[in-house]
């Protein structure tokens, strides 16, 4: 499969040796001397589709007393080109008593299937598989797969096992475990890699725990594009968890991001379901915090069209527009001011003038325009949500005109906070958790000023 099935004439030949081989080419090794030449012809064939190929070919023909190495490559690259490894019936047929008495017949159709193998893939010395996927020209790190798993030479994943005459091929694809990850809110949670012939490279993040499920965890496999049948979807399960155990035993888990912006004493940003450092930029799986919003945080366009669209609040007149809407660039940098919040609330009596669009605007450097921007429908408890989930990216809340003005009082007070308000555990008498914390700019728009109210 995929080009992992070889078949290797050394294997032949201690097979043959030990007497659970075929005894056509034992006979044929022993005898180079003497063999009719189409016997010997059908050796080579043997020999020119196995692995080792010319070499073996060689050590059929060195102790015959005319043997011409040029002439025995000649013939091997003839029977590469023009044909295939030779019958069971072909060699009967040149030497009838050579297959007298053997284990085999009648089982196997040609000798060389008896030197049948799976190629494993060569590892590199960090102990990985180095591949590159032709869709998107990337080079990808596949890491070593646990015992008794091994990779096939073009892909795949095998099983080998004493009591198999070969491996168990578990998936034809490249599946398998970057890493182990603990999302806040499900746990221990683990970030897989698919390889697709036709559809690239697919990465998406199981629960561990509904790894441990009957069913679920094929039907979770089975969202992501992983098919098999049923025995072949309990191995590619056991192999799934038996790399997240070895990965347990060698790094820590890395902690899953439930905001966006700063991280790890500023010296990454987080956008969307992407990790940027000052050199490169990483794949950072979204938690169950950050998931649906980082859906929204992706790339589209031009730059040049952005920025052409953006330039229209160049003209006289549109300069509190231009303000409000470069809020995107200016509230990631709030924090290093000392502050934790401010709000800038567009206001203009009437509709039509471009409120919203500029809040548009500001979103559209982040991901969609209207998909990150709160609407008024929106309950309290969602809002304070979302905006610690932005954290130092700009909040964006359209249409407050009919809000209450008690309840924009709260939030004007927590966002220049900077943090949601604490709340007690129903089971015990403890404060939860409060990781609602943002330091940012929130962008909001109105027919009224609200700092009246």
């Amino acid at each position: 499969l995929m080009g992992n099935r070889i078949s290797k004439f050394k294997t032949i030949m201690l097979k043959s040796a030990n007497g659970e081989g075929c005894n056509q080419l034992l006979h044929c090794y022993q005898n180079q001397d003497s063999i009719s030449y189409n016997l010997w012809r059908s050796a080579l064939s043997i020999a020119a589709f196995c692995e080792e190929g010319t070499t073996a070919a060689h050590k059929m023909s060195e102790n015959y007393p005319g043997y011409d190495p040029e002439e025995v490559e000649i013939k091997v690259q003839d029977l590469q080109r023009k044909g295939g490894p030779h019958f069971c019936e072909t060699f009967e047929k040149e030497n009838p008593d050579g297959c007298d008495g053997c284990q085999h017949k009648g089982k196997i159709t040609t000798p060389i299937t008896l030197g049948k193998e799976i190629a494993r893939a060569e590892e590199t010395e960090e102990g990985t598989y180095e591949v590159e996927d032709e869709e998107e020209q990337v080079s990808y790190s596949i890491p070593s797969f646990p015992f008794p798993y091994f990779r096939g030479k073009a892909g795949g994943i095998y099983r080998s096992s004493p009591e198999d005459d070969e491996p168990v091929l578990v998936y034809e694809h490249d599946l398998y475990v970057v890493k182990r990850m603990k999302d806040p809110e499900i746990g221990e949670v683990a970030y897989i890699r698919l390889h697709l012939p036709q559809d690239g490279v697919k990465e998406f993040t199981m629960a561990a725990s509904a790894l441990l499920g009957k069913d679920e965890p094929k039907k979770l496999l089975g969202q992501h594009g992983v098919i098999g049948h049923k025995g072949q979807m309990d191995n590619i399960v056991s192999f799934l968890v038996s790399s997240i155990k070895d990965i347990q035993l060698s790094k820590k888990a890395e902690i899953m991001r439930t905001q966006f912006g700063w991280a790890d004493n500023d010296s990454k940003f987080i956008i969307g379901d992407r990790e940027v450092t000052a050199d490169n930029v990483y794949y950072s799986p979204p938690s169950t915090h950050t998931a649906n919003i980082a859906q929204h945080m992706v790339a589209r366009g031009t730059l040049e069209k952005w920025k052409e669209v953006f330039n229209m609040y160049s003209r006289p007149g549109l300069e509190a527009n231009a303000f409000a809407a470069l809020t995107a660039f200016g509230s990631p940098l709030l924090k290093f001011m000392g502050l934790s919040g401010a709000i800038i609330n567009v206001i203009f009596k009437n509709s039509g003038s471009g409120k919203s669009t500029t809040l548009y605007m500001c979103n559209s450097v982040w991901g969609h325009p209207h998909k990150l921007a709160s609407i008024p429908s929106d309950t309290m408890n969602a809002r304070m949500h979302k905006l610690g989930v932005m954290n130092n990216l700009p909040f964006t809340m359209d249409e407050i005109t009919n809000m209450r003005a008690e309840d924009f009082s709260n939030m004007a007070y927590a966002m220049s906070q900077g943090r949601g308000k604490d709340r007690q555990k129903a089971s015990a008498n403890e404060l939860r958790a409060n990781n609602t914390t943002w330091g940012n700019i929130s962008l909001t728009s109105g027919n009224a000023s609200f700092y009246e109210k």
